[in-house]
Parts: structure tokens; sequence; C-alpha cells
């Protein structure tokens, strides 16, 4: 009851592609791993325990492809501990572990570093939209690899070949194993349309078209 379609407007995220490159690229980028980055929170809503099995079967078919997990805390922390456990117990007992980096206090341009030298950025949440993270990780040249959910098609136009089965880990293992070797990609298409979100909030506010 809040309003009509007639005044509700999509704005988009805020966000600055240029300022981040400015900010917190080096002169000289780094090369891309054969590396997936998984730059969630580790809580419930994320599925967190989908991505450590997609990493089991992942490495039982490649197992020179590296995963990381980043954290600005000095720990991975969860709003359910039994994950935490979980991720514990994977590192300490499966042969997969040994392909999993999990990268406590990392500043933002640790993360960023991260990002740059990552060539898939994996998604496996129950309740994303279009996140900073995704452009993020655009910006910084990583591919997408997103479950066909919720509005991730739209973000994504409909781009299927960057989209897996939802809940479907084999289908998501071969999305990774499929796309990981190829040649970075320009992304801009993702995270471009984002540079302009507060012109189109301005031009809304001043009675305006939003474009």
């Amino acid at each position: 009851g809040v309003g009509t379609k007639e005044n509700l407007f999509f704005g988009g995220l805020p966000y600055n592609s240029r300022e981040v490159k400015k900010l917190f690229f080096p002169e000289t980028l780094p090369e891309k791993k054969k590396q997936v980055i998984y730059s969630s929170r580790w809580d419930k809503e994320k599925c967190p325990g989908f991505f450590l099995d997609v990493i089991r079967e992942v490495h039982q078919q490649r197992p020179d492809i590296k995963f990381v997990i980043t954290t600005s805390a000095e720990k991975v922390r969860s709003n359910d501990i039994s994950l935490v456990h979980l991720l514990n117990h994977f590192l300490a007992t499966s042969p997969a572990a040994s392909c999993l980096d999990v990268r406590v206090n990392q500043t933002k341009k640790e993360y960023y570093q991260n990002l740059l030298e990552s060539k898939i950025q994996f998604n496996c949440a129950d309740q994303d939209f279009v996140s900073w993270t995704l452009l993020e990780a655009t910006t910084c040249g990583c591919r997408p690899v997103y479950p066909n959910f919720l509005s991730f098609p739209e973000a994504l136009q409909y781009k299927y070949e960057l989209m897996y089965n939802k809940n479907d880990v084999h289908s998501a293992s071969q999305k990774i194993i499929e796309h990981i070797d190829e040649p970075a990609k320009d992304w801009d298409w993702v995270y471009a349309p984002f540079d302009k979100s507060w012109e189109r909030m301005l031009a809304v506010m001043e009675g305006g078209i939003c474009r």
C-alpha cells in the first residue's frame, strides 16, 4: 500500500566503477588465476553448505581449480553456528580442503585484490537480487556464476550461460569447470548501468523522466 506503479521507480544500487578502479586497482593488474571466489556472508540465507558441496564435486574433476572465502572479521562468522562447524569439519576432513583458502582480516583493498586475481565469482544465495558483490566482482573482471533464481536472470540480461539450475550441485559445478579456462572478459554491461543510478534518482526527484 505504499504507492502505485505510477509513482514507484527503479533507481538501482548507487555505484561508481570509476572510483572503485581509482581507489583500489593497482597500477599493474594481477593475472587471473583458476580461482573461484565466494564473497557472500557465511550466513544461512547465503547457502554456504551448497558452496562446499560444489567445491567437492569440482575437486573430483579439476583439483587444479582453487576456491577462496573472504571476510573482514578475525574469523568466519555466521547467523547459524552449525555452518561454522560445517566449514571447520570440511577443512579438517575433506580431501577437497586442499583447494580452499579461507582469508580473514581482509581490508577492502585486499578484498579487491582477491577479486582481481579470481576468474569466477560464485553465488548461491536464497535471497539476493542484485548486490554490490556482483557489481564489484564484475568490475574486477570476474565471471559471475549465479543461480537461475529470483531477479538474477534480469540482472544478467538473461544470459543463461552465466547461470546454473538453483540447488543443483552438478549444474553449478559444470558451469565452473566449463568456463574457468576462458580468457578474462570485460563485464561492463553488468555494472556500468549502475554508475548512473544517482542520475536516475535525481531525475525522478526533480520531476523528470526516469531513464
